[in-house]
């Protein structure tokens, strides 16, 4: 009993913050804490405001992206990947990495900086050179200092890399979610 009044009195506070108030706890940009609510209420609401702000933040991000890599032709960015000796490494068998190559279809020709890490030869996931790195995840972008990000990246993501590997931009893009897990080396004993 002690319950449903307990709900209904959280429902009257719902209630009061969409017509008292004008304020609602369905459109968390309108909610202002109440001096009344508990500071568990207040926490738990500022907490999905903030999640909600950041999500609405990447997904403005990856529209910039997006629209960003259009404005990128594929050869540009092949000849960059060459000057700064950086390679995209994959393997035949990852959906992801087969996105990230054909990425590059149009500059086919100049696109030489492409490791393939299967192992087809030894019959294992990936051949010994993708294992010596210790790669967590393909497809994975390096270059010559050993600085990586891992999974699929558009373009301009690819561009930001590069960029930041040369100190013009201040930070390296975010991780995609978007790769293949590779199992942890083996440690021989």
């Amino acid at each position: 009993m002690a319950r449903r009044y307990i709900a209904m009195g959280v429902g009257v506070i719902a209630m009061a913050g969409i017509v008292g108030f004008g304020q609602s706890v369905f459109f968390p940009d309108a909610i202002q804490p109440d001096k009344r609510w508990s500071p568990q209420v207040i926490e738990a609401v500022e907490a999905k405001h903030k999640e909600k702000r950041e999500q609405q933040e990447k997904e403005e991000m990856k529209k910039k992206l997006l629209d960003d890599s259009k404005s990128i032709h594929p050869s540009d960015i092949t000849k960059e990947l060459s000057k700064q000796h950086v390679f995209i490494y994959g393997a035949d068998w990852c959906p992801h990495c087969k996105a990230q190559k054909a990425l590059f279809a149009e500059a086919q020709a100049q696109f030489n900086n492409y490791v393939d890490c299967s192992g087809r030869k030894s019959g294992d996931l990936i051949n010994e050179e993708c294992m010596k790195k210790q790669f967590t995840a393909l497809p994975t972008i390096e270059n010559k200092d050993g600085k990586r990000v891992t999974g699929k990246l558009e373009l301009a993501e690819i561009k930001q890399f590069l960029e930041f590997t040369e100190g013009t931009a201040t930070k390296p893009p975010n991780e995609s979610t978007a790769s293949c897990k590779l199992p942890k080396p083996k440690k021989h004993e």
